[in-house]
């Protein structure tokens, strides 16, 4: 594909993830075929480094530890699904945050991808064992698979709004520097 797309099909989201450890600490060369997600990077570095965190830092912390795979490849680890979400912030007369009209999102599990596009209202469903390139769209098709995805979906984004809102927004100011910054690498007009 050329240039990025706007839309999270596995082309752009799909990396793989490669961990090095000191020498005489880590598995030799393991090569773990399973999704994970990278909020799953800072557990597996706190079990790994054997960090004892407090309890309120621990309800914070999203993700599970990867080490279970990494030094047996147990099935300790399952990640049943994996999500991404793009949205654009807001400023002005509504405030600042999230718009929840401008969220793109998506929800995978090892055979079904969901693309909910509420910015320009168009969802897309693929069946990633027969279209792993992501090619036929079956939203019509497949209306129970897609309800049932986007209802998963529609759970989590309504808890990270709620979560962003306590939080109080991104919590930081943009400076003059940060917004020169972006605007010189395309990301802001």
């Amino acid at each position: 594909m050329y240039g990025h797309m706007d839309r999270p099909y596995d082309e752009l989201i799909h990396v793989p993830l490669i961990m090095k450890f000191p020498k005489g600490d880590a598995p030799k060369d393991v090569s773990i075929p399973k999704n994970c997600r990278l909020i799953d990077v800072v557990p597996t570095i706190v079990v790994y480094l054997n960090i004892e965190l407090s309890l309120q830092i621990r309800d914070q912390l999203a993700g599970e530890s990867l080490m279970s795979l990494i030094q047996d490849g147990s099935e300790g680890y399952v990640c049943e699904h994996i999500i991404t979400e793009k949205a654009v912030p807001r400023s002005g007369e509504k405030g600042e945050g999230i718009d929840p009209d401008s969220i793109q999102a998506s929800i995978r599990t090892d055979k079904w991808k969901l693309i909910l596009d509420r910015f320009n209202n168009k969802n897309e469903l693929y069946n990633l064992k027969d279209d792993p390139r992501e090619q036929i769209d079956l939203i019509a098709d497949q209306s129970a698979v897609a309800v049932e995805l986007e209802t998963m979906l529609s759970n989590h984004l309504k808890e990270m709004m709620e979560s962003s809102t306590k939080m109080g927004g991104y919590g930081f100011e943009e400076s003059e520097e940060v917004k020169r910054r972006l605007r010189d690498l395309g990301y802001i007009d």
